[in-house]
């Protein structure tokens, strides 16, 4: 009887669908899964840190047991081409299946650290900051924005809280009115300052900690934003919901016809990259 070797796949990317997909085919292939970060972040409960940083070790799992055959390289993948995926110490993984499951950036809180090693006192530095400021502006309406005021609203009930969203409906324009309407009475009714197409210049500076992935220090400084209604936003506290964006930098030199202006990989109806039958995207 003849022995078949496995077929090698190559997962970059240890989020939710990439140790998903590592898990559940690590009996029937040669599975690598490369993630830089040592520990698997439940990014569901990212938010709820800022107001409770003593769920660190439950939101935060080590992936030491997560594969019984394959294995997990903790390295940055700095370029992924069809063929082989270099990492950023030089070596070279060469595959016969390659899924890209490469995820979204942003900056803390909203993302984890990219180094895991000094969690709990970040998140503790930050649940004090939140603590003492007398009141907290949040420059975004995304889902990030909405959850985030949600947290710091039920936490400090007494606290003054503005939700800014630049557009009419929050969360996303892909909802509907009556869902945003229902979203709206309800934060009010929580105390937050809802303000609908509303815009806020933003700086610079938020826009990079956003597409570096920046472990971002808060601090409490007396602020006035000014709309473009001319309204003033008092706070000492500002967190900046700019949104995720796409990790595919290290993409884009052998597959930048394959990426939208988006930043996000163009597939087919089977998750199939455009042009490249043995790359696959998992979302």
């Amino acid at each position: 009887m003849s022995h078949h070797p496995k077929k090698k796949v190559v997962i970059v990317g240890g989020g939710y669908s990439g140790v998903y997909l590592a898990k559940s085919i690590d009996d029937r292939f040669d599975v690598t899964l490369v993630e830089r970060k040592q520990l698997f972040f439940h990014n569901i409960t990212a938010l709820r840190l800022v107001v409770q940083p003593d769920l660190c070790e439950k939101v935060f799992i080590p992936m030491n047991n997560l594969l019984k055959n394959g294995r997990i390289i903790h390295k940055l993948a700095v370029e992924i081409t069809p063929k082989m995926v270099v990492l950023d110490d030089g070596d070279v993984l060469t595959f016969d299946y390659l899924v890209i499951a490469t995820g979204s950036n942003n900056m803390t809180p909203y993302k984890s650290p990219t180094d895991t090693s000094n969690l709990y006192p970040y998140y503790q530095r930050l649940q004090e900051t939140v603590k003492k400021a007398r009141s907290v502006a949040i420059i975004g309406g995304s889902t990030i924005g909405v959850e985030l005021a949600g947290e710091i609203a039920c936490e400090y009930p007494n606290k003054p809280v503005t939700l800014v969203q630049h557009i009419g409906r929050l969360c996303s324009h892909r909802l509907g009115d009556k869902f945003s309407d229902k979203l709206i009475k309800k934060m009010t009714k929580m105390g937050i300052k809802v303000m609908m197409n509303t815009v806020v210049d933003i700086p610079p500076e938020a826009v990079s900690n956003r597409n570096n992935m920046a472990v971002v220090e808060y601090e409490l400084k007396e602020q006035v934003l000014l709309t473009d209604k001319n309204e003033k936003i008092e706070a000492d506290l500002v967190f900046w919901c700019l949104g995720n964006r796409p990790n595919s930098e290290a993409l884009r030199a052998h597959f930048g016809g394959s990426i939208d202006h988006m930043g996000h990989l163009k597939v087919n109806e089977s998750m199939q990259v455009e042009g490249h039958e043995n790359n696959y995207e998992k979302y």
